[in-house]
């Protein structure tokens, strides 16, 4: 089998069929504060302004750039029909509207979807007909703090660590185009211990007749090929992975070496039509005991960064086609071996060259802030979505859930927020044993596979003074903050310090600030850092760190690089810092 070259802007790059369009683009957009839209079937009409899709409305680049409170507004474009689609299937793919909305295609409504990182997908070849077709949006972004937010602000005016809002279609619109019979979903999970993978695969319907092909490739090496007959629209298949090289295991993935399998899956149907999916996967295995992390077997060191995922004039969208591979690039050039994604489900391009370039990622939920039973109603079904749809990318090691108790301030003693945060690590556990799961991260946690501590102490001194007897600590606080939740203590789990550092560079001025006091160059940034990060590499119960923060935010000034993603000093001197080994 051939593979299949991947254009830089596919929105999906690890799912890949070739017959794809971006809708991304000019679009008609139009603000509805006072929430008349759907009484005058704005669905039927021409909206008075345009917008640059996939940019919200607050950013520079949607060309609409206004930062004020607009609680709903209205998206629509043509779509000619092309003859290529007749008798096929089109999919509408939203990657990412924030926060939920409906559609309409040619004035028909057709759905809707509601949770602003995940992707939702509609089938609307029934709607569309020759000549020029209609799509229309409705969104709603009202202020509620118990919907999934993340670091938006609640309010027009930024605040604290808290950044502009986010507002709309932020992320890539696309249609894919596929035979009667396809391929709705792939779960891939590896076991590098019985050398295979098992394949969950789901038609979007049975067909008798319908024959699945299956073929595994490594380096354009043929490992393995199976025919299917699937009895159902769901199949279950082992496929077995037998390493090439019998001396020595050269093809696990790791940071180091991000070594992936290309899989090739073709459904036939008795009719001769053919849905073909290049996608790929990595035979790795994540694991926590004995107080250390394991990755493949093997001890494993964490290093790794905080990257919220902003830029200057886009906000949370990347500004062009390369920018998430190069944030990877600069994140390993500062010798880190893994991002904890900040409070963002990140554009599926993040994960995809995660895996091809070698990172490991902590994939965290964007934190709500009100304790109700709508919030424990939005947050899971978002959250069960996230993991479901991320689930194939072997970059991702670590799921968060939660945020320094963000949503469920009260979880330190309130039974409630705890049967919450309880029921997000089963819940996960159970759509995903392959990895593990920070619940609360940095402190007041409850059963968790990690115990991640937040601290942002200010020199050397200050933390050895705190974390010579590791015992005492556990039990109390690190910063201010009970490291558990009441009727919780630690267990054992590896020690991560999960966010620390911060420091800032540069005079703090329009509320600009970062933690302690600020570097006034980049020289002696880096002193401060190298002084507050030996002594972590120099004590043996810790088994990992995240810096705070790749780049600087809005009024955070504390990153290695500044808002426009430059590194405020040589990476190659940050790497001799954050990869030293102490014996």
């Amino acid at each position: 089998m051939n593979k299949l070259e991947i254009p830089m802007e596919h929105p999906r790059p690890a799912v890949f069929r070739k017959d794809w369009e971006s809708l991304n683009g000019i679009w008609q957009f139009a603000f509805d504060d006072q929430d008349k839209g759907l009484s005058e079937h704005w669905e039927r009409k021409s909206l008075d302004a345009t917008i640059y899709v996939p940019y919200c409305y607050q950013s520079v680049r949607s060309g609409v750039c206004d930062q004020t409170y607009h609680p709903y507004v209205w998206y629509r474009r043509q779509l000619e029909f092309k003859e290529s689609w007749r008798g096929k299937k089109v999919l509408l793919h939203f990657e990412g509207v924030d926060y939920q909305y409906d559609l309409w295609i040619n004035d028909a409504h057709i759905g809707h979807h509601c949770g602003g990182s995940v992707r939702s997908t509609f089938e609307i070849s029934n709607w569309l007909h020759e000549g020029s077709n209609t799509i229309c949006l409705r969104v709603a972004d009202e202020q509620d703090w118990s919907k999934p937010q993340g670091k938006q602000a609640p309010v027009s005016t930024v605040d604290r660590c808290w950044y502009t809002q986010t507002t709309g279609i932020w992320k890539s619109v696309w249609l894919e185009i596929v035979p009667e019979i396809y391929l709705s979903s792939i779960r891939i999970t590896p076991d590098i211990d019985r050398r295979e993978i098992t394949l969950d695969l789901e038609l979007n319907r049975h067909v008798v007749g319908t024959k699945i092909y299956i073929e595994v490739r490594y380096h354009n090496q043929l490992v393995c090929q199976k025919m299917l007959m699937p009895q159902a629209k769901r199949v279950l298949e082992p496929v077995s992975v037998e390493s090439l090289d019998y001396v020595d295991e050269l093809h696990y993935w790791t940071p180091e070496r991000p070594e992936l399998f290309d899989l090739y899956i073709t459904v036939e149907n008795s009719s001769g039509t053919y849905d073909f999916v290049q996608t790929y996967f990595g035979m790795r295995k994540i694991e926590a005991r004995n107080g250390q992390i394991y990755l493949n077997n093997k001890p494993y060191y964490l290093r790794l960064v905080l990257d919220q995922g902003y830029w200057q004039d886009s906000l949370m969208t990347p500004p062009g086609n390369t920018s998430l591979k190069e944030d990877i690039l600069l994140t390993k050039a500062f010798g880190f071996n893994g991002a904890r994604k900040h409070q963002k489900i990140e554009d599926e391009r993040y994960y995809y060259w995660a895996d091809q370039l070698g990172l490991l990622v902590w994939a965290e939920m964007p934190s709500s802030y009100a304790f109700c039973a709508h919030e424990v109603t939005s947050f899971m079904g978002e959250w069960v979505s996230v993991v479901t749809q991320l689930y194939n990318y072997p970059s991702i090691m670590t799921w968060v859930p939660f945020n320094e108790s963000w949503g469920i301030r009260n979880v330190l003693f309130d039974s409630m927020q705890q049967n919450f945060a309880e029921s997000a690590y089963h819940i996960t556990k159970a759509l995903d044993s392959t990895r593990l799961v920070s619940t609360n991260d940095g402190w007041e946690q409850v059963t968790s596979d990690l115990c991640g501590i937040h601290d942002y102490y200010d020199n050397a001194a200050s933390f050895q003074k705190k974390y010579h007897d590791m015992d005492s600590l556990l039990q109390k606080d690190a910063q201010g903050r009970k490291i558990y939740a009441g009727g919780y203590s630690f267990c054992g789990q590896p020690i991560i310090l999960s966010e620390y550092g911060g420091i800032a560079c540069g005079q703090s001025q329009n509320g600009a600030w970062g933690y302690n006091q600020a570097a006034d160059s980049g020289v002696e940034l880096l002193e401060r850092i190298c002084n507050i990060t030996v002594p972590i590499l120099e004590n043996k119960q810790i088994a990992g760190y995240c810096y705070t923060q790749l780049t600087d935010v809005m009024q955070e000034i504390n990153g290695l690089a500044d808002a426009n993603h430059r590194p405020k000093f040589d990476p190659a001197q940050g790497r001799k810092i954050f990869e030293k080994t102490i014996e």
